[in-house]
């Protein structure tokens, strides 16, 4: 009986069989031989889904960036120069951001290291003379993957809980116009940005992108019911946009005297959920009261 030589094997089935390895083993993979190399680095496929990883900031010693793994409950280290003393803001297709102390944001591909140098971010020119000005991208999404097609966007959550949006071969970003309250969170969701409002806020807004510089939020209209000071995110699960409230207990929160506002380092006391039909008139929704032993990770991130 002869041997098969499993290097031999065509790219197309190779690529295919990458689809069903997690994200260590399809490294792994690709460090066998030179034809399981390229298939990774041509990507083709994606990894399979698993949980997401936890970035856990730099080592000390080393400066390398610290991941968990939680799949495998299991730390990695990567050294990624190009983001050493930049704080990860968001991640998007496998790609993360960081911003540097001078609002100078980057987007890297940790494994393959390819990278793109965003322009500076100047929501207010006032916080780039502030040395404590603590980093102020609060999140950051794209809405496609950079590797598949050139004509990407990025938003980002920033100064003040603005929104800016930067298409690829434009010199600037752009600040859409503003004559609504703070933005907590934004999601690439069919086609569309959204972006919902801050704690007191019941609006929830899509972003038409395509209008460059004469881009505005659109308050859209909905029938979610919404909490009163809740923390508010938006997510997508099996092709549905969620709307998820949560309430925190009571305190004093940074940079507020008011003892009623929900304070963001408390537990959590509710999470109530709501799933978003955009395709009908009046963008009907009813609340989930469970998610079919699925996990939700919300926050200044992107799955």
């Amino acid at each position: 009986m002869s041997t098969i030589d499993w290097s031999e094997l065509p790219l197309d089935v190779l690529g295919y069989l990458t689809s069903f390895l997690p994200l260590p083993d399809y490294h792994r993979f690709g460090a066998v031989c030179k034809n399981w190399s390229i298939v990774v680095r041509e990507r083709h496929h994606r990894p399979a889904q698993q949980l997401p990883w936890y970035i856990l900031g730099e080592e000390s010693s080393t400066g390398k960036r610290v991941f968990l793994n939680l799949a495998e409950n299991k730390h990695y280290y990567m050294d990624i120069p190009e983001l050493h003393e930049h704080f990860v803001c968001g991640s998007s297709f496998g790609w993360l951001f960081g911003v540097d102390i001078h609002m100078n944001i980057r987007m890297v591909e940790p494994f393959s290291r390819k990278s793109y140098n965003l322009p500076p971010l100047d929501f207010s020119p006032a916080i780039l003379n502030d040395p404590d000005h603590n980093w102020e991208v609060l999140k950051a999404i794209s809405d496609h993957d950079p590797s598949e097609r050139s004509d990407f966007t990025v938003m980002v959550v920033g100064y003040n809980y603005r929104v800016a949006f930067w298409r690829h071969g434009d010199p600037t970003w752009t600040i859409p116009y503003k004559s609504y309250g703070a933005i907590n969170d934004v999601i690439f969701f069919k086609g569309k940005f959204y972006a919902i409002g801050y704690v007191c806020s019941d609006q929830i807004f899509v972003v038409d992108v395509g209008l460059g510089p004469d881009a505005e939020l659109i308050s859209l209209e909905h029938q979610v019911p919404m909490l009163p000071n809740t923390y508010k995110y938006l997510a997508e699960f099996k092709g549905e946009l969620l709307v998820l409230q949560i309430q925190k207990a009571r305190g004093i929160a940074s940079g507020t005297r008011n003892e009623a506002w929900p304070c963001p380092h408390k537990g959590t006391t509710n999470i109530v959920v709501h799933k978003l039909d955009l395709d009908l008139e009046g963008k009907s929704c009813f609340e989930c009261e469970h998610l079919d032993n699925h996990a939700l990770f919300v926050g200044n991130n992107s799955l």
